[in-house]
């Protein structure tokens, strides 16, 4: 037997109230007038620990009705009596597995999974459980196991289609998890969904389900898969003396049409049309729009592109974007004299016309004196020795938050890296190493690749660090503090990083030009540099888009809601601030809510518009490319990629071991502490008729 609320057998203790009753309960003596009690002899009273207990037969029966009230409040129900209905009639726990991902709003693929969905459920046997989880690139139970077909019913029926993309194997997962501690011995998931290719990639799901578990899939995808789709958009920026223009270019892309197709493509900024393109779909391909560039627009702009191609899925025909004024980030390059061994790193920075930094290039050694102030960064490339005066200003323009970046060279002496400036400096330098007969090239040895400077390249990228050869470097000794980014193969630091105040400082111990190795010529080169910089200023990249599903700062939503946020200064907050969804639904979001989480996720495609302090702000949010391409997936492919876990059988004779909801289910289908409060208040009755009787004929007596 267990106990659903065993706490409440604790109460047991309460039948201690009746037997000191009994103990300590005396009748009522009869007087009788008496003339004198002077012969009469004084007895000692008893002491009630002295008294016996009487009257068995009620304290039993009082006794009785309070285990069985305590028992009833357990709630206990019994264990084998639901093992051997399951091992007798088989009742099954199943899990209604339905996919609600976007690409299920193709034609009428979702009201096809909801029929098939409310079919399984009516054929379900009485004793039969079942739970329904719904999926797309997160899953999610609905329901706790039922066995009330018209409320599972009612439940599919308010399921609703999603907007993110598609996961089989998170999925899959939960479901397995779910039957685990299910009551039923039949264990089984019914999966429907319209078997996307691109939810399921054999290379890197590790799924296992226990042993026992079977999978029936039911596919709704139906013949049809024609789509076309605007994939992708991309802002650059044709930086002139006199402006700025934009150019965009649009990916559009076709999946399995029938023929090939002529569409329209628009471009609108704002509320207005701005330009039209004509395109011919081919039945699967994609394809570049170019539109002709345009001046920037004042401030924070909206756009969208959109394709004009009737398809039965038509949400993916749209590309939402936002256009926002950014000042280029302006960065100091000091060198020597007209030394060009800058040229490679300045063509780097500031070469290309969409690039997000100006360099100005300046000679350390004039006497000039430069006010820092305007940039975010400072470059010292391949100079002899650094002047007390510069070190302090170096210092002091770091510790505000700024970054600086040393980069080595043949001009560098170590001697003219000592005194003042080491306080900068993230490591101690102590020699110069150069390769010659003795003295062999060394490679790159270790990266860290989850660093944000190296991070955004990938695995194939990481070949041409590691195939480049380094002739020279310095040798240095980082500080406490600092953090090695990048090693040589013999263990000597190449890339080093430390704090310094609320800034960086950074010391490249080789060459960014063509000194010590031909790094320069890699196709690595350009974004390296930039990643450098980027790190040592926190450069944020400001997305034009984002997917659905992504999980946003608030300050991202609008920027001077992230400076409130930051300010922690909770008057702030005097008013509650509104976001308006793409499809018109307002979300308040008060002080409480902005300090509790500083997190926002976009679960709509379109334009998310915030107003703070008469500050406006759009954020665009688009459905994953991966959801227009419908091709499918066998879901026999995926069902034999799937290992099986050996589970042991369950025992008679162990107690199950259920989840509280299936506990809370077993204990319903007995209602023992219903025929336990019934049993009670039967003895209490029959206490009352005895008591009565008893009392009434001692009194009578």
């Amino acid at each position: 037997m267990s106990f659903l609320s065993p706490l409440f057998l604790f109460a047991g203790l309460a039948i201690i109230a009746p037997i000191l009753l009994h103990l300590v309960r005396r009748e009522e003596t009869r007087k009788v007038p008496f003339s004198s009690l002077m012969f009469v002899t004084r007895m000692p009273k008893k002491s009630w620990r002295k008294q016996k207990l009487r009257h068995l037969l009620l304290l039993s029966l009082r006794v009785a009705a309070l285990l069985l009230l305590v028992l009833a409040f357990a709630r206990p129900f019994f264990t084998w009596k639901v093992s051997a209905p399951i091992q007798t009639l088989q009742s099954r726990s199943l899990i209604v597995l339905l996919d609600n991902s976007f690409s299920m709003r193709f034609a009428d693929r979702f009201e096809k999974a909801k029929t098939q969905a409310l079919q399984l459920v009516s054929r379900l046997a009485g004793r039969d459980s079942v739970q329904v989880v719904v999926f797309s690139d997160t899953s999610q139970a609905l329901n706790s196991p039922q066995t009330e077909r018209g409320t599972i019913q009612t439940l599919i029926r308010g399921v609703q289609p999603s907007y993110r993309s598609t996961n089989y194997a998170q999925a899959l997962k939960l479901a397995n998890q779910l039957l685990a501690s299910a009551p039923g011995e039949v264990r089984e998931i019914h999966w429907i969904s319209d078997f996307q290719q691109t939810g399921w990639n054999d290379a890197q799901q590790d799924l296992a389900l226990d042993e026992g578990v079977k999978v029936q899939s039911y596919d709704v995808a139906g013949t049809d898969l024609g789509n076309a789709a605007v994939s992708r958009v991309q802002v650059s920026e044709a930086r002139s003396a006199e402006s700025v223009q934009l150019k965009v270019r649009a990916e559009v892309s076709a999946f399995g049409l029938k023929a090939a197709a002529p569409a329209g493509v628009k471009l609108e900024i704002g509320d207005k049309l701005l330009q039209q393109k004509q395109v011919f779909l081919d039945p699967d391909g994609s394809q570049e729009v170019e539109f002709d560039p345009f001046n920037q627009p004042p401030g924070v702009s909206t756009g969208r592109v959109e394709l004009a191609y009737s398809d039965p899925l038509p949400l993916d025909n749209v590309f939402n974007f936002v256009l926002e004024q950014r000042k280029a980030q302006k960065l100091l390059l000091l060198a020597e004299g007209r030394d060009r061994s800058s040229l490679y790193l300045s063509k780097a920075l500031g070469g290309s016309p969409d690039s997000p930094f100006v360099v100005d290039l300046q000679d350390i050694g004039s006497n000039i004196s430069f006010d820092l102030s305007p940039y975010s960064a400072v470059l010292v490339n391949n100079v002899a020795g650094i002047t007390p005066r510069w070190a302090s200003t170096f210092y002091d323009f770091v510790s505000k938050g700024n970054g600086i970046i040393f980069l080595a060279g043949e001009r560098v002496s170590p001697v003219g890296f000592k005194g003042t400036i080491e306080k900068v400096l993230p490591a101690r330098i102590t020699a110069a190493y150069k390769a010659n007969a003795s003295r062999k090239e060394l490679f790159i040895g270790e990266i860290q690749k989850q660093h944000p400077i190296f991070k955004v390249f990938e695995a194939v990228h990481y070949s041409y660090f590691q195939s480049t050869p380094f002739s020279g470097y310095l040798q240095c000794a980082p500080h406490e503090g600092s953090q090695v980014l990048a090693r040589l193969e013999d263990g000597s630091p190449l890339l080093v990083e430390a704090p310094v105040g609320k800034g960086r400082s950074l010391l490249f111990t080789s060459s960014l030009n063509m000194d010590w190795n031909d790094l320069p010529l890699k196709s690595i080169f350009l974004p390296f540099c930039q990643q450098l910089v980027k790190y040592s200023v926190n450069f944020e990249e400001s997305p034009n888009a984002f997917s659905v599903g992504d999980v946003i700062p608030l300050g991202k939503l609008n920027p001077l809601l992230g400076k409130l946020l930051n300010s922690k200064r909770t008057e702030s907050f005097s008013q509650s601030w509104k976001i308006q969804k793409p499809f018109g639904e307002i979300v308040e979001l008060n002080d409480r809510d902005l300090f509790k989480s500083s997190f926002f996720t976009l679960d709509e495609p379109g334009l998310y518009q915030t107003t703070v302090r008469n500050s406006r702000n759009w954020v665009a949010a688009n459905v994953s490319n991966s959801e227009s391409d419908l091709r499918k997936v066998e879901p026999q492919k995926i069902l034999s990629a799937i290992r099986k876990n050996d589970t042991q059988t369950r025992s008679h004779s162990q107690p199950l071991q259920g989840s509280a909801d299936q506990r809370l289910a077993w204990e319903a289908q007995q209602h023992l502490w219903w025929f336990l409060g019934l049993l009670a208040l039967a003895i209490l009755l029959v206490e009352s008729f005895l008591a009565n009787r008893y009392y009434k004929d001692t009194v009578e007596q």
